[in-house]
């Protein structure tokens, strides 16, 4: 099981953090080793906000062994397949989803995995708790109907599909630039614009992609 990442000793609350310790999060992580330079201010203040409230953007330690994987330097983890934007304002910019982390990430994978109207997980219910199984004490069933409902999870994670939050970032020159953190829910013009007044003055060959 993945353990957050170690923080320095002397890291301070969010609403006073300095570059400097942003950078001591990105070396105690593995970040700086992994993708020197290539992490935006704004990626690693998302981070950081991680470890002190991981409901807002989830597990850090989830989202840095999606980096380190993306970087070839760690293994795969489960998850969707890094995919590109398609449409504008995030055309041509890339995101790679990663866990949350808590039962609200697994239930939210058994579901997919479940298919449409619940097929799969339907199916469950129907072959632990029947006429020939009436005999069985209910916690019994219950852990059956668990059990199998979890193995949802993990085929979904053999076929790398499981899925989260995102991690949006840019390709150039053959390297990763890792922009910021992102839900699906908050719609593109929204993570354009964080990505275009947070991020677009560190990485200058973000200007032309991003627009005036």
């Amino acid at each position: 099981m993945l353990s957050n990442p170690p923080l320095p000793a002397d890291i301070a609350p969010p609403d006073v953090v300095t570059d400097a310790q942003l950078r001591d999060l990105a070396t105690a992580v593995g970040l700086n080793r992994a993708a020197p330079g290539r992490c935006s201010r704004v990626f690693l203040f998302q981070l950081y906000c991680s470890a002190f409230a991981s409901n807002v953007f989830g597990d850090p330690a989830k989202i840095v062994v999606e980096i380190l994987s993306l970087e070839g330097v760690g293994p795969e983890v489960g998850t969707k397949p890094a995919e590109i934007f398609k449409k504008p304002p995030l055309l041509g910019l890339w995101k790679k989803h990663y866990l949350v982390g808590g039962l609200a990430s697994l239930a939210l994978n058994i579901k997919l995995e479940s298919g449409k109207h619940g097929r799969e997980f339907k199916r469950i219910a129907r072959k632990h708790y029947n006429p020939e199984t009436a005999n069985l004490p209910k916690d019994v069933i219950a852990r059956n109907i668990a059990q199998d409902a979890v193995a949802l999870y993990a085929e979904r994670s053999l076929r790398q599909g499981l899925t989260g939050q995102w991690i949006v970032y840019a390709r150039h020159e053959g390297k990763n630039y890792y922009l910021c953190l992102a839900g699906h829910e908050e719609g593109d013009p929204n993570i354009f614009e964080r990505i275009k007044n947070g991020c677009a003055h560190e990485f200058s060959f973000l200007g032309p992609q991003l627009g005036p």
